[in-house]
């Protein structure tokens, strides 16, 4: 491989390398986005447990008071509470699980990165094996054509 060939291998390869660590970092970036839509969404399907949690309550509420009891009172009153109660079950499992899909896109895109530059790291590798290479090759190179046409010896100062 002659020097040139191998400055231009070793562009090429800075190159990938550079590429490879952008696909990562863009990997990395577009797990995060897709998280904070898994958080987001996890929000809105908590709030859709919350409503309905107060909507059967209500209709819990209306339904004693409407046949004449005092509301939110006996069996009524458990009934609430526990349409509450698991109402606000519901809302952290939502929660909960949008935390865990987030953390896991987060926890893909981390390692989408470090691949990315772990694929750099060997391409840059590569990059600087074949160009010492070329390198060895032009020094050898050299050395042979310095023995060949040797310059001439100095004269000895002061001497005919």
């Amino acid at each position: 491989m002659s020097a040139m060939q191998g400055l231009q291998q070793f562009s090429a390869s800075r190159q990938a390398a550079n590429a490879a660590e952008a696909e990562g970092n863009f990997r990395n970036e577009q797990a995060k986005i897709r998280a904070s839509e898994a958080i987001q969404a996890g929000d809105a399907r908590a709030s859709d447990q919350a409503l309905k949690a107060r909507q059967l309550a209500g209709l819990a509420n209306a339904t004693q008071g409407s046949s004449g009891g005092t509301v939110g009172v006996g069996t009524f009153g458990l009934l609430i509470g526990d349409i509450e109660a698991r109402g606000a079950a519901n809302v952290d499992q939502e929660r909960l699980t949008a935390a865990q899909q987030a953390n896991s896109l987060l926890q893909g895109g981390q390692l989408q990165q470090f691949a990315g530059e772990n694929r750099a790291s060997a391409i840059r590798s590569e990059g600087i094996a074949g160009a010492l290479s070329s390198g060895a090759t032009v020094a050898t190179k050299w050395s042979a054509f310095k023995g060949v046409t040797a310059p001439p010896k100095p004269l000895a100062s002061g001497g005919k």
